[in-house]
């Protein structure tokens, strides 16, 4: 009996689905303090936190090290490299109880989009 020839599946990677930045801090007062501490930080493009802005995606804490996932709001962001040298600098030191050393990784999925800032500050933003 003859075998039928299929050729293989395209498989997609389904982006992680990251829990809310008010769920993250609810469920750990550290990772709180974090978000908190990054939404010092100021797109300066835009003049908002950056997590108000909906750049943060995730948080995770390893002992006294955090893992901070982001994005940015474009590939060709000019500033992503500061942003992402301030995070490093910034979390060791306003969370320095808890944390000694902060890696940031950004991510380009899900892609950054106004629908990401907290609804408050995309208003004040898009309907001046």
């Amino acid at each position: 009996m003859a075998t039928k020839k299929t050729s293989p599946k395209k498989v997609t990677a389904t982006p992680p689905a990251y829990k809310t930045v008010d769920e993250q801090c609810a469920a750990n007062p550290v990772i709180k303090k974090i978000y908190e501490a990054i939404n010092e930080i100021i797109d300066p493009e835009i003049g908002i936190g950056i997590v108000d802005l909906g750049l943060i995606y995730d948080v995770k804490l390893s002992k006294r090290h955090a893992a901070i996932t982001m994005t940015l709001t474009s590939m060709g962001c000019p500033v992503g490299p500061m942003i992402v040298e301030q995070i490093e600098t910034l979390v060791p030191q306003m969370v320095s109880t808890d944390i000694d050393h902060a890696d940031t990784h950004i991510v380009w999925e899900p892609a950054w989009n106004p629908e990401k800032m907290k609804p408050e500050m995309r208003d004040m933003v898009f309907n001046f």
